[in-house]
């Protein structure tokens, strides 16, 4: 079908969905500075979540109110750099878990937990009262953080990377 003929609804948490395909297919999508992330599953509901690293950042502050005591105390012991890192890819593991619940986060981040310290797939319960099991995979680089989780997801989805840049470029020069 037409992209415009596709209709995108958003729900009651500011979620959007396909209209009368919700059944069929989701997607969620994710975009920071300078990346942009989408997944689609037909398998279930999925969440993404993605953030550029910024070495001049301190995200210390923010610890104690996206993760539970025990978390926390291992980040806050962590050198700054360590720290960040971390921050960022249990943030982002934690968003996409959220999204792909579909509360975003009216669903507190403390309720689940996830590895910090490593990457990889896992699955995480969430304590709510939409409680499920979601497959949750790390997708981080050295450039950003990010990650994906949803109902039965593939243990390594398919990645596909873009350089819009190149293909606005590639677009401009054969319209001439």
């Amino acid at each position: 079908m037409a992209a415009e003929a596709v209709q995108i609804v958003v729900g009651a948490h500011g979620r959007p969905f396909v209209a009368g395909r919700a059944a069929e297919i989701d997607f969620n999508l994710s975009h920071s500075r300078q990346t942009g992330l989408i997944a689609i599953s037909k398998a279930g509901t999925v969440g993404v979540d993605v953030e550029d690293r910024d070495v001049a950042a301190d995200y210390s502050e923010m610890i104690d109110t996206i993760f539970e005591q025990r978390e926390a105390a291992c980040l806050h012991r962590l050198e700054r750099s360590v720290r960040n890192d971390l921050f960022l890819r249990g943030w982002t593991r934690k968003e996409a878990v959220a999204k792909a619940v579909g509360t975003g986060f009216l669903l507190d981040p403390k309720l689940f937990q996830e590895p910090l310290d490593d990457s990889g797939s896992w699955t995480v319960s969430v304590r709510s009262p939409l409680s499920r099991r979601l497959a949750l995979i790390d997708l981080s680089s050295d450039a950003r953080a990010a990650a994906v989780a949803g109902v039965a997801l593939p243990a390594r989805p398919r990645v596909r990377r873009f350089r819009f840049e190149r293909t606005l470029r590639a677009r401009a020069a054969a319209a001439r």
